[in-house]
């Protein structure tokens, strides 16, 4: 356990000189303060290591934006890498220039040069400036630095599949993706289109089902744990980052909205003994309160992310959180065919049934829904607590037992 604290980096703050100071919070970790930061309210996080027998230091990030416990994460991480022979501070650096060079290629550029190559071809200016609109408003908006080598079928099918009422535009916004990537593919003998000959898997203007891991997606009920099996292993190999990789895993076992789950707060949960950890939130939906205990396996992935503000904090700016349609472009990486991640909450409904014997009834009530009374009232959806925590702890060990 680190020493410093937010009181005692206060403290230390109103000390401060003129000159440079630094409050080292053990195993190498410092916060380093000079006049000019404290008179913005911050320090900058440093970590001191030792690699081939010299003294070296790196950066972390700047506090307020850095929590101490999320100091220590990074300097834990840090130091697995030495434990490795690596050097973590040219290794952040080797970070650092292939995202410059990833970013040369991302989908954004790629569609930018392509319809820069249509202006010369012929475009008129009101045409350009429609499929521009109608290209970020409706998939680069979703995936603004997305390397155009992970992008997908999957991800182009559900960002176009949110058009299905529009057909017009579906299909317009799906030709364009085609013809940029075929353009790229032209450009680049390394790479091929994972759009070449094939066609938007959407029914224009009809509503598309959101798909999950369920008997009516993959034919059986054998059909749909082994699918489901294989996404989990999907998951454990996936090359995003590990606030991610979190999320999808929590999404599994937790019955939520992915906008709910994303918009956890630590200060929203009441972490308990045995490590478990109840979870109440207003579902932006319905306005109804709902009560959640989230199993202690799930709770312990979630500490290695923080222990203050949002749990799933934005890679960039961590007053913020990741936006629920970060894990759906994550799915799409995955290259997962045929399920959507609103579509997880349904395999809980008809997997923790099929497999589980859980009461309907309680499975509803887990999800969030307003059931309804012989009489034709809403339940108290206070109600069957105890039914929906043996439920969602029941539900958290199949899904051990398959590959969570």
């Amino acid at each position: 356990m680190g020493k410093l604290s937010k009181t005692a980096i206060s403290k230390a703050m109103k000390e401060q000189g003129a000159g440079t100071r630094r409050v080292f919070d053990g195993d190498g970790l410092f916060l380093e303060l000079t006049a000019t930061s404290v008179a913005k309210g911050q320090g900058a996080w440093r970590l001191k290591f030792y690699f081939d027998g010299a003294e070296k230091r790196m950066s972390l990030g700047r506090y307020p934006d850095l929590s101490p416990e999320d100091a220590r994460r990074k300097a834990r991480e840090a130091r697995d890498l030495l434990d490795s022979g690596i050097d973590p501070a040219r290794a952040k650096k080797a970070a650092r220039a292939a995202a410059r060079v990833a970013q040369d290629d991302t989908l954004s550029i790629v569609v930018g040069r392509w319809i820069d190559h249509m202006v010369l071809e012929g475009w008129t200016d009101a045409t350009r400036k429609y499929m521009t609109k109608a290209l970020e408003k409706h998939v680069l908006d979703e995936c603004p630095d997305l390397p155009v080598r992970e992008f997908t079928r999957a991800l182009a099918s559900q960002l176009v599949n949110k058009l299905r009422n529009r057909p017009t535009t579906a299909h317009r916004v799906w030709n364009a993706l085609v013809r940029a990537l075929a353009l790229f593919e032209h450009e680049h003998d390394d790479f091929t289109s994972p759009l070449a000959g094939r066609k938007p898997a959407f029914s224009a203007g009809k509503a598309t089902h959101r798909a999950g891991f369920t008997p009516t997606t993959f034919g059986s009920l054998e059909g749909a744990v082994e699918a489901l099996r294989d996404f989990l292993k999907a998951i454990k190999h996936y090359r995003g980052t590990r606030t991610v990789a979190t999320a999808l895993r929590a999404l599994m076992v937790l019955p939520v909205r992915s906008g709910e789950l994303v918009s956890m707060r630590w200060d929203d949960l009441e972490l308990k003994p045995n490590g478990s950890a109840v979870w109440r939130f207003i579902q932006p939906k319905t306005g109804d309160q709902q009560t959640l205990t989230i199993p202690a396996a799930v709770v312990a992935e979630l500490r290695e992310l923080g222990s203050s503000g949002w749990v799933f904090k934005a890679p960039r700016n961590s007053t913020k959180h990741i936006g629920g349609t970060t894990l759906l472009v994550a799915l799409g990486r995955m290259d997962i065919e045929g399920v959507h991640i609103h579509g997880l909450r349904s395999t809980f409904r008809s997997l923790a049934r099929e497999k589980l014997g859980i009461d309907g009834e309680v499975l509803e009530r887990c999800l969030g829904h307003r059931t309804k009374a012989a009489h034709g009232r809403a339940y108290d959806q206070t109600g069957l607590q105890d039914e929906k925590d043996a439920a969602i702890a029941q539900w958290a060990e199949w899904l051990r037992s398959v590959g969570w």
